[in-house]
């Protein structure tokens, strides 16, 4: 059984992709899994890297690849030669694109998706996180046996492996230390620009509360030289007229690698064991995303930060991306359709998104590191909201459990 998994971006593979492939095989250990990478603006390049590491994975299908098998004709068998028995599973980017490879392999479809959809295809079944979604497929004509409430995968893709305590001790860090999590991001674009933003909140964070440690969670899905090039005190200062911040130095600690910026504030690097750290963290300072979900899973209070000081260089989905290549023009357009989308964006956090309402702080808008630091300083000063806000992100985020569910119907409906 050959299984097709398209999806695109960081926050899909980490938090959809990732969980569901062990499902999978528990359920078809012949099964041949397949993850195939379409294009996508908000890629950061590791894909293909990262995906190789996920266990069980048979072949990874790159974007340049999927170009070829899907508008190629005939199509290439010398590629890919296909089994009688599959299916495609569509889980992050745009749904036609999972249609049409479908179409050309000849297989049925099925997808995951957190986003309103009533395109039908191939499609034999879509499976969304909650009653919502599905309302509102049904409110565009799609019959109910075509929808199935799973829940949200992003549950099941956090796992503790080590305490609180074991992850403290570990990274040398007193048990009664308030401890922040620094999250600037996995894309190229946020790795450089949020990245010196953030120490800058750390060093004034640190001026008031000298108590407080820092530790920067590295995405897979950025590298330790990406880090150390953005916060070069070169390069902060050319890009100072975008976002401000400040720069810093990637040092060798006793534990692993640190930074050390220019006032002297210590931030040590975490590679890997992030839901340990972030476990053990009191709070988060952390741009939207896969990440302020799992958090919030997590029950980890954050701080959720867009700044929109230049618009134009936020990659966005459709059009956004043809109309910036236009002369002379394009970026000042692309900005306003940024913050036009913005403007629409009733909440940018994912657990408020969910809960429609606003349980953790969101900064949005022209922002200057002052503004975090002084909410950031309001959250540790209130235990009681601290301990309040943990509570409502679980209780929003809900159990686990869908990863088995979207891998029987996977199994269910390949199986035909």
């Amino acid at each position: 059984m050959d299984i097709f998994i398209l999806t695109n971006s960081p926050g899909e593979i980490s938090a959809w992709v990732r969980p569901v492939v062990p499902r999978i095989l528990e359920r078809d250990s012949d099964a041949r899994v397949y993850i195939v990478l379409t294009p996508c603006p908000y890629a950061s390049g590791r894909e293909a890297q990262v995906v190789k590491d996920i266990p069980g994975i048979h072949r990874v299908i790159n974007p340049d690849e999927w170009r070829t098998l899907t508008f190629l004709h005939p199509f290439p068998r010398a590629i890919l030669k296909v089994q009688d028995k599959g299916i495609v599973v569509h889980m992050g980017g745009d749904i036609l694109n999972s249609a049409i490879f479908a179409k050309r392999l000849g297989l049925p479809a099925v997808a995951y998706t957190h986003r309103a959809s009533r395109w039908r295809g191939p499609y034999k079944e879509y499976m969304v996180k909650d009653e919502k979604t599905k309302e509102y497929l049904l409110r565009r004509n799609l019959p109910s046996e075509m929808v199935t409430v799973v829940g949200d995968i992003m549950v099941d893709s956090v796992e503790i492996v080590r305490s609180r305590e074991e992850t403290r001790e570990s990274l040398e860090i007193p048990s009664n230390a308030f401890v922040i999590s620094i999250l600037p991001g996995s894309r190229p674009h946020e790795v450089k620009y949020m990245t010196p933003f953030l120490l800058k909140v750390a060093e004034l964070v640190k001026k008031e509360r000298a108590d407080v440690r820092f530790v920067l969670l590295l995405s897979p899905f950025a590298s330790l030289d990406d880090l150390a090039n953005a916060i070069d005190k070169t390069a902060v200062e050319q890009e100072s007229n975008i976002l401000s911040g400040t720069a810093g130095e990637v040092v060798d600690g006793v534990d692993g690698p640190e930074i050390i910026t220019e006032k002297g504030t210590v931030i040590k690097i975490v590679r890997e064991g992030h839901y340990d750290v972030m476990n053990s963290s009191d709070l988060a300072l952390t741009c939207p995303g896969t990440k302020t979900a799992e958090l919030a899973i997590l029950g980890v209070p954050m701080v959720v930060i867009t700044p929109l000081n230049k618009p134009e260089l936020i990659p966005i989905d459709g059009i956004g991306n043809f109309v910036e290549k236009i002369p002379l023009v394009g970026k000042n357009l692309k900005g306003r359709l940024v913050m036009k989308f913005a403007d629409r964006m009733e909440f940018v956090a994912l657990p408020n998104i969910k809960a429609e309402r606003k349980i953790v702080p969101e900064l949005v808008g022209i922002l200057q590191p002052a503004d975090v630091a002084i909410s950031t300083a309001n959250l540790i000063a209130d235990e009681d909201l601290l301990a309040r806000t943990s509570e409502e992100l679980k209780k929003v985020m809900g159990s686990g459990g869908a990863s088995e569910k979207v891998a029987d119907i996977i199994i269910r409906r390949a199986d035909v």
